[in-house]
């Protein structure tokens, strides 16, 4: 299955500040296909579809990265 890229930025603080933003990134995220890539801080998957979602919901010994994906709080830290 060949998956769409994206240049998805999971630490945008405009997702965070802007509901507005992260709806329409969210839908536009969801126009690419139920999962698709990018390549920010070494490459990762972004699922949007529902089904998809609730299989990676259900299965986290699947599909975590944890713990490679911990920053700690406080120290302005971003992955690699």
């Amino acid at each position: 299955m060949t998956c769409p890229n994206t240049d998805f930025d999971i630490y945008d603080p405009a997702l965070v500040a802007e509901a507005d933003t992260t709806r329409l990134t969210v839908a536009k995220l969801a126009e690419l296909g139920p999962v698709a890539r990018s390549e920010r801080y070494g490459g990762h998957w972004v699922v949007s579809g529902y089904a998809e979602v609730q299989e990676v919901m259900r299965h986290p010994e699947t599909y975590s990265s944890w713990p490679d994906n911990i920053v700690p709080r406080g120290t302005g830290q971003v992955l690699p």
